[in-house]
């Protein structure tokens, strides 16, 4: 069906927003009181949930750290849904002790204090260069190799796929897409992404943009947009 003219500017802003995402900047102190609270709401990033903060300090000199909320959460916040914060959560935002920042990812500079993300070499050899998002265990880098490309950045977010990645080529993909900044992909010639395709598939449930894994090709369409490249692939298969 096509879509009225609302619902495509609608879209077009999901794509430009990408996954929602955010974190709440919390003196050190609190830090482990919001995790807590917001684990028990499904508010809680699964998985490094909790980061350093620059400026490290506020202006009174106290120690901050970034909590860094799930998908669940990000929507919320995104839709100022304010009154479903835990009371502490809640009060110390009141008060300006802490304050939501939307966008802020893991990966984002300010949550990397001293370090900073290394560019991959490039290869003056190689025929074209490419970058692999839901890189599983590397079925398209298998191929694109043997085409003389250079994989310069790849993300998987299953361990188990991670560790076949590295076994057969030597390096290990970053984590959760959702995590990295897409700036911090930098530049390729060509974009592929796995992303999951159950939401979509007539094997699933076809719950589409309602299951938080079909709003991952958002992110992928995001990384598409930022990083300078050629070409993308897209394809979904009949299933």
């Amino acid at each position: 069906a096509l879509l009225s003219h609302s619902q495509l500017l609608r879209r077009m802003a999901e794509l430009q927003r990408g996954v929602p995402v955010g974190a709440f900047a919390v003196p050190a102190q609190h830090a482990f009181a919001f995790r807590s609270e917001l684990r028990n709401i499904g508010w809680l990033k699964a998985a490094n949930s909790v980061t350093p903060f620059a400026p490290s300090t506020d202006a009174g000199g106290v120690a901050l750290r970034a909590v860094h909320l799930s998908q669940k959460g990000a929507a919320a916040m995104e839709a100022e849904s304010v009154g479903e914060m835990p009371p502490t959560v809640s009060a110390l935002v009141e008060d300006g002790t802490a304050w939501y920042v939307p966008g802020l990812r893991v990966r984002s500079l300010a949550c990397l204090v001293g370090a900073q993300p290394k560019p991959v070499d490039r290869d003056p050899t190689a025929r074209f260069t490419f970058s692999e998002l839901f890189a599983g265990i590397g079925g398209f880098r298998l191929a694109l190799d043997k085409l003389g490309g250079q994989s310069v950045f790849a993300s998987e977010h299953e361990p188990e796929a991670s560790q076949v990645y590295e076994a057969a080529f030597g390096a290990a993909p970053h984590g959760d897409i959702t995590e990295v900044e897409a700036n911090e992909i930098g530049p390729h010639d060509l974009l592929t992404a796995g992303f999951p395709c159950q939401p979509f598939s007539s094997l699933g449930d076809k719950q589409g943009l309602s299951d938080s894994r079909g709003t991952l090709y958002l992110r992928s369409c995001v990384c598409c947009m930022i990083a300078v490249q050629r070409h993308s692939y897209w394809r979904m298969l009949p299933t």
